[in-house]
């Protein structure tokens, strides 16, 4: 039962991107671009017709989204296991999954033990090269004023 705004941007165009940016046409969003950090979609191409091409919503390849509204993201470094990508797409699973909790009232991200929290929902543990967990609860907290 919640609008997710009236302008969107979709990161990622795998078939849950792709399908993403449909729905969001049909709940009455203006679906401004589906964005994919790698220079090829990992959808179906019949996703791609269905979802995007017949609605108009732009697909752009090789980019991401660095910046909304003057605040900038924070990316990642890459560790021995992981790309940076690959990480940031942890950190943004660890978000949905506490915002689809429901929380209307965001709780402050705060540190315990070198890992940023909201509520009892682990975010993220910088690894070396990243912001520390101090600098990255900051940012987010500075992303809900």
């Amino acid at each position: 039962g919640f609008s997710v705004g009236k302008e969107v941007v979709i990161l990622g165009s795998g078939d849950i991107g792709l399908i993403m940016a449909r729905r969001m046409t049909l709940e009455g969003a203006k679906v401004k671009v589906v964005a994919e950090l790698m220079p090829y979609s990992g959808g179906l191409k019949r996703n791609i017709v269905q979802c995007l091409d017949d609605y108009g919503i732009p697909l752009k390849l090789s980019h991401t989204v660095v910046k909304i509204d003057g605040k900038e993201f924070v990316a990642p470094a890459s560790t021995a296991s992981m790309s940076g990508a690959e990480r940031s797409y942890f950190v943004a699973g660890n978000l949905a999954r506490y915002y689809h909790k429901g929380t209307r009232n965001i709780a402050q991200a705060y540190v315990q033990n070198g890992t940023v929290y909201l509520e009892d929902q682990a975010i993220m543990t910088p690894a070396a090269g990243d912001l520390s967990a101090q600098e990255l609860a900051d940012r987010l907290n500075a992303l809900q004023k």
